[in-house]
């Protein structure tokens, strides 16, 4: 009998006992550090082994979309407390023009979304390349990954899988009769819309309950055209096989609700929903889109997600930290800077600050948690969860786009809920 007792005695504490609340930070990159006039648009992932991986652009002019931009990586081994020396993906010192037809042209490797597959323990890191004619109105991307084997210390040559955005509404490629790439406006390939420009994320793309890897794309036409002629949207590819091959998957949004920067999750029930930037600006909602199911090429019209108030279109990280298979609730986190609080004196409504955490117990329906981190300058962030379900926040803080540094927030769910949730396991 007392062998029993001190079973249930030992199990008990595993299944219901609540950490004390806490949240720490932890520096990344520094102003200006490295000569960059910042780092922006972040990618962000836990590796196999628990290593996390911190990706953003180091830009020569903060504000400056196309212009010249390094593609960077830091590591951190210690569950995002300490970060290690920066590895250089990509440089921007003119090579890849040099030798494709551009000569003296400084490359703009663009946006960033690795997709870490936990089954073989490789990390796919995709960004793009942009118009090597600044001045053109950023018409075309070609866009690339890398894999690492050893847990991102180093990368492969780039791949170049810019064709399977190309396509038509039915996924297969966007070509003629004869096999050709159908041209838009300005002459380069282009998906059915007319659209060649393709945006990995940024943040991070999830690997399935099946196994399936997904990641999400922006698209949209030339920033010379009118806003409302871009046709923003939201695309997703996919790999059955561990990254082998990848394939188109679908449209989430063909260029009618002005989709942009987003984030993609996996629902219990097996669908996917979507979270995304409204593309044109100003204060306004998110736009969301959920798959009819678990495949990709069906989704529901994207529409305003309005239980949350209006507030800088900004892009926001989102992760699942829990199912009610294993936790017993469902739990979804969002991130992102916001305008509820008081601004600044002279600053616009589309200021960014207040960096806010979100939490979903009904599959992202509602938000009925909300935490305040900082009520300074709050620009793009993006989210991962450890193993041991610590949540982590990569994001820009600081006091503006030329003076902001990017750091990483440690915090439980008891932090986040001022002690009112806990991570309870479900009896096995």
């Amino acid at each position: 009998m007392r062998s029993v007792f001190c079973l249930v005695v030992l199990l008990l504490p595993c299944l219901t006992m609540a950490d004390e609340p806490f949240i720490e930070e932890a520096l990344v990159w520094d102003f200006k550090e490295g000569g960059y006039d910042t780092h922006h648009v972040y990618g962000f992932a836990v590796t196999r082994e628990g290593t996390v991986l911190a990706f953003s652009e180091g830009r020569e002019k903060a504000k400056d979309d196309a212009g010249p931009k390094d593609q960077l990586l830091k590591r951190s081994t210690d569950g995002g407390r300490t970060w290690g020396t920066e590895i250089v993906i990509e440089r921007k010192d003119g090579t890849y023009w040099n030798a494709n037809g551009h000569p003296g042209v400084k490359e703009t490797w663009t946006n960033c979304a690795p997709v870490v597959d936990r089954v073989t323990g490789n990390i796919f890191y995709f960004y793009a390349l942009n118009d090597p004619d600044k001045e053109a109105g950023q018409r075309v991307t070609r866009v690339f990954y890398k894999k690492s084997v050893d847990d991102g210390l180093t990368w492969s040559d780039r791949v170049d899988v810019t064709g399977i955005l190309n396509a038509r509404k039915d996924g297969t490629p966007n070509k003629d009769a004869n096999g050709n790439w159908i041209l838009n406006g300005n002459g380069f390939p282009c998906d059915y819309l007319g659209r060649a420009m393709h945006m990995p994320g940024p943040g991070h793309g999830i690997q399935a309950s099946d196994g399936r890897l997904i990641l999400q794309f922006w698209n949209r036409t030339s920033v010379r055209n009118h806003r409302d002629n871009r046709l923003y949207g939201v695309t997703v590819i996919y790999s059955d096989d561990h990254g082998a091959t990848w394939k188109f998957g679908g449209f989430v949004d063909d260029g009618q609700a002005g989709m942009n920067e987003s984030r993609i999750v996996e629902l219990e029930d097996g669908c996917f929903y979507v979270n995304a930037r409204w593309a044109t600006g100003g204060l306004a909602y998110r736009v969301v889109s959920t798959s009819l199911d678990s495949t990709l090429d069906k989704w529901t019209t994207p529409k305003m997600e309005n239980g949350i108030p209006k507030s800088t279109t900004v892009d926001a990280g989102m992760i699942r930290l829990t199912d009610s298979s294993t936790h017993q609730k469902s739990r979804i986190l969002w991130a992102k800077s916001n305008d509820f609080f008081e601004r600044p004196k002279g600053q616009t409504h589309t200021y960014r600050n207040s960096m806010t955490v979100f939490m979903s117990f009904d599959e992202a329906q509602t938000w009925p948690v909300r935490k305040l981190l900082n009520r300074d300058w709050a620009n793009y962030c993006d989210l991962a969860v450890l193993e041991d379900k610590t949540i982590l926040l990569l994001w820009a803080t600081g006091t503006g786009f030329e003076q902001q540094k990017v750091v990483c927030s440690r915090f439980n769910v008891e932090w986040l809920t001022d002690g009112k949730d806990s991570l309870t396991l479900k009896p096995q």
